[in-house]
């Protein structure tokens, strides 16, 4: 467009496999669902390790099974097994709120940080919030200098 060409240049034949203007390999997707799945995989390890003990993997699987079911339900033993196996309500992309989260066991406690590291560390632990930067005002600057 507007005499412009868009150039690739890489090393590799595979340096250019996410560019959105070349159209997708079937191979360069294969790649990508590998890792995405080797990523989810250490997400779900991290979570069930970190979480040991606290998780309430069958009240996740039931309300995944509620949240697609046209009828609020129990499912059934063999249904409930295969979503706890599956993962289904935790790792699946489900979202709570704070309370159920809670319930679930995906967090220990729901409450106002600073609170709660006042509670936990005493009346003077100090806080330290940490703003962004205010961009820099070239036009700013210009109009001060002309």
């Amino acid at each position: 467009r507007n005499g412009m060409e868009r150039r690739v240049h890489a090393a590799g034949e595979s340096k250019a496999g996410l560019d959105p203007y070349l159209p997708m390999r079937s191979k360069d997707m294969r790649r990508q669902r590998r890792l995405l799945n080797e990523l989810h995989g250490n997400f779900i390890r991290a979570v069930r390790e970190g979480r040991a003990g606290k998780l309430d993997v069958e009240v996740a699987a039931t309300l995944a099974y509620n949240s697609t079911s046209r009828f609020w339900a129990q499912p059934g033993k063999k249904t409930l097994a295969a979503m706890v196996e599956a993962g289904d309500g935790l790792f699946d992309g489900s979202i709570y709120s704070g309370e159920v989260a809670h319930r679930i066991g995906l967090v220990d406690a729901v409450g106002e940080m600073n609170s709660e590291l006042r509670r936990r560390y005493g009346r003077f632990v100090h806080l330290v919030r940490v703003q962004p930067e205010a961009p820099f005002d070239l036009s700013r600057l210009l109009r001060w200098l002309f």
